[in-house]
């Protein structure tokens, strides 16, 4: 089986998402499944992961390096990236990673998967009305109108959690199928045991952790 993730990643800094993506791509990688992450950028955190990650990264996602572009990103005018088609291979499913606004960037990455894959997929970890039941810095909906795109043409949603799971099956109306994906600390702990093949077990450690304004704190700390 082969799985195709398509998404952009940010130059500098990790997002959550982005993060998450990347451990299902490294969680499907490990069974076996032949996984291509198609993006932008080599992700900030690519260098925790590449002495065993077997996830082929391909960089095909081009944003324009013209004086216009640039332009556009000072005035946050969102930009469509050119993306080499020729140069992703084809897949049984392609999941699809969201991000807030660019309507027109989500249309090109169901294009994308249209053409290169049979099924497609939702990452869906945050849907508006559960950002906003939390989080004090209320966000307006219409940021998500891209994840609503693909969700409509979708094959298959999934959820990071049976709580996101219910708030999303709220916010998407037009849907074929909705599924919950967890990653839980046994992925984690699979991770860690590749990595510490080396024989150095008693002296590494992994800290996973998030804070963020509008979420609880919460760390994991395996040694």
């Amino acid at each position: 089986m082969n799985i195709n993730l398509i998404g952009t990643m940010p130059k500098n800094g990790i997002s959550g998402g982005r993060l998450l993506s990347w451990l299902l791509a490294e969680s499907l990688a490990i069974s076996g499944i032949e996984v291509s992450y198609i993006t932008n950028n080599k992700p900030a955190f690519y260098k925790d992961f590449s002495d065993f990650s077997r996830v082929k990264l391909n960089i095909c996602i081009h944003y324009p390096n013209s004086f216009i572009c640039k332009l556009k990103k000072r005035l946050n005018i969102k930009i469509v990236p050119n993306i080499l088609i020729e140069k992703i291979p084809q897949a049984d499913y392609t999941v699809i990673v969201p991000q807030l606004d660019n309507v027109k960037l989500h249309q090109k990455f169901l294009e994308v998967a249209q053409k290169t894959s049979q099924k497609i997929v939702l990452l869906n970890f945050e849907t508006p009305n559960w950002f906003n039941s939390l989080s004090p810095l209320k966000r307006d909906e219409n940021r998500w109108n891209g994840w609503k795109v693909i969700a409509e043409r979708a094959d298959l949603i999934l959820s990071i959690s049976r709580e996101s799971n219910k708030y999303a099956k709220i916010f998407y109306t037009k849907l074929k199928k909705m599924y919950d994906l967890i990653i839980t600390i046994h992925l984690l702990i699979i991770l860690l045991q590749i990595k510490l093949k080396k024989g150095k077990a008693e002296k590494d450690k992994l800290f996973v952790y998030r804070v963020w304004i509008h979420t609880k704190v919460w760390m994991i700390l395996l040694i």
